[in-house]
């Protein structure tokens, strides 16, 4: 992970290349932007919400996003330890512009619903480690076991999704052994 970087060897970093945190941060929402750029150029538009998933251990808030038209392959996004927030939106987006159904789920819900921070560097802070650390705990691979089971059953009632296509899964940081 990051752990072994602080604050201040980002700022003498970007200060290097001539950057401040303000034009990094303008440069990733560029990024955000051009992140959503592959649906409009397959001209295939998409639906998306902001869904309520039920699980074995209660409901779950989830981003849902898919092609308008069709049915299509589904996979489970996991976020990393930062959880469910904007950039993760984004991904989800850019794979179902591929024509993906995917489900980017908040691994937290069991003490929080989404966004639980709102970056990466959020968690980075003692507070944010703080926030988390409870929350993480929590997600051990029996809650992360009977998590999955609910979200394939809600996926395959979907409309959207081809059933007899399989089901993906993808998992970022924390999330890549959940996967």
């Amino acid at each position: 992970m990051c752990d072994d970087f602080t604050r201040a060897d980002d700022d003498r970093a970007l200060a290097a290349k001539g950057l401040t945190r303000r034009h990094f941060a303008a440069m990733g929402a560029g990024g955000l932007a051009l992140a959503a750029m592959p649906a409009l150029a397959k001209g295939r538009p998409l639906t998306e919400a902001m869904v309520m998933v039920p699980t074995l251990d209660g409901v779950a808030d989830a981003f849902f996003v898919h092609p308008a038209k069709g049915r299509h392959p589904a996979v489970i996004l996991w976020p990393d330890i930062g959880g469910l927030r904007e950039t993760k939106l984004a991904m989800a987006r850019r794979l179902a512009a591929e024509g993906f159904a995917v489900l980017a789920v908040n691994q937290y819900y069991r003490s929080a619903r989404a966004p639980v921070l709102s970056s990466f560097a959020e968690w980075r802070t003692p507070e944010g480690r703080a926030k988390i650390g409870p929350m993480a705990a929590r997600l051990t691979h029996d809650a992360v076991s009977r998590d999955t089971v609910g979200f394939v059953t809600w996926l395959d009632s979907q409309r959207a999704v081809a059933r007899r296509r399989g089901i993906g899964v993808q998992g970022y940081c924390m999330g890549g052994p959940f996967a």
